[in-house]
């Protein structure tokens, strides 16, 4: 399990990498050429580059599901098909593959907008206010800050989960005859289940809270209680399980 992460980490981390960071040299290109020439057609440049930047994160997910769709039912799956571990553990690889990927993915993007944002953003004023509204929190709002960062986690380990089940169910017999259609329309029905089943219940057991508010911040996010939570924990597991039954049965048909 270790050296089939290690070899699917190593080959989307290099797939992803130059559209998270080469866009970004576009960017000071851009910038650089518009400053120094003072002719401002060369914006368009930075305007281009900032685009494919903003971009970054939703290219790299098409690219790690394009790329766990060719490893393990596409034109590779031969090939990691014959790593001597259980369906369990290559689910799990998988998994952790889209989780740890996702975030680098996610800090890239932030470090990334960071660099690029017009400089004439206060971000000194703005990181004095940010640590001035933490260093009066009270426990139970440390606690609700804590309560946003899981459900960020939550939700990302929700879309890596559905990403791998659109493949998994998607190259299934059941969806054989949709050929490569067959994980996109598993993957709509997934999103379009799962936004009905959250949207329901977010209306139903969760209620707007403000954490702490400033004269010039304020922090809000959703709570929601302890259904909701059990609903979404179960969303997990299913999801989880069908794909690792689907994949299974994909090896064993092969």
């Amino acid at each position: 399990m270790k050296n089939l992460l290690k070899q699917i980490m190593k080959e989307d981390f290099f797939a992803i990498l130059p559209w998270l960071f080469i866009p970004l040299l576009g960017a000071f290109a851009g910038l650089s050429l518009t400053h120094f020439t003072r002719l401002e057609g060369f914006n368009i440049i930075t305007v281009i580059a900032v685009t494919i930047l903003m971009a970054g994160p939703l290219i790299a997910l098409v690219i790690l599901v394009g790329n766990d769709h060719n490893r393990f039912y596409g034109k590779y799956a031969a090939l990691y098909s014959s790593y001597p571990i259980s369906s369990n553990k290559i689910t799990l690889t998988r998994l952790i593959n889209y989780i740890i990927l996702g975030i680098f993915t996610s800090l890239s993007f932030l470090f990334n907008m960071f660099l690029v944002l017009p400089s004439d953003i206060k971000w000194g004023d703005f990181f004095r206010e940010f640590g001035r509204l933490l260093g009066e929190l009270s426990p139970g709002q440390y606690l609700d800050m804590l309560k946003i960062l899981l459900a960020l986690l939550g939700f990302r380990l929700m879309l890596s989960l559905t990403m791998m089940a659109a493949n998994s169910i998607g190259n299934s017999y059941i969806f054989k005859k949709l050929g490569k259609l067959g994980p996109v329309f598993v993957g709509v029905l997934l999103f379009a289940l799962e936004s009905f089943i959250q949207i329901r219940m977010l209306a139903r057991f969760a209620v707007d809270k403000t954490i702490v508010e400033g004269p010039n911040m304020t922090i809000n996010f959703v709570d929601t209680n302890y259904i909701f939570v059990v609903v979404f924990i179960i969303e997990l597991v299913v999801i989880y399980l069908a794909t690792n039954y689907f994949h299974k049965k994909k090896l064993s048909v092969e």
